[in-house]
């Protein structure tokens, strides 16, 4: 499941019909991910602003940033569907974004 982008849900209260989604990056460790009803995500923004902590991504022919500085732990219910999944090269530019902010 890490790396791998999903459409969420984003209705603040979730109900039988999403009417708000996006796009995100699960970057949660798998061991979490197997074991806890929940996962860290990382939004897909289209506002790409060449900050070393957003690094790009490319989805459906678009040019997207993962914007790491806005991180949040969901239910894993808001899955909805897996759409892709990040390259290795994108898989590394996540992992090295995240040492730098964290480190």
């Amino acid at each position: 499941m890490r790396y791998k982008i999903f459409k969420v849900c984003v209705d603040p209260v979730q109900k039988e019909t999403v009417t708000k989604t996006t796009l995100c990056v699960v970057i949660s460790p798998d061991v979490m991910n197997d074991n806890l009803n929940s996962a860290i995500v990382a939004p897909l923004t289209h506002s790409i602003k060449g900050i070393p902590f957003r690094p790009l991504t490319s989805y459906n022919g678009y040019s997207s940033a993962i914007a790491l500085d806005q991180t949040k732990t969901i239910s894993k219910t808001r899955l909805i569907q897996e759409m892709g999944h990040l390259s290795p090269t994108e898989i590394q530019a996540v992992k090295k974004a995240l040492y730098e902010m964290y480190q």
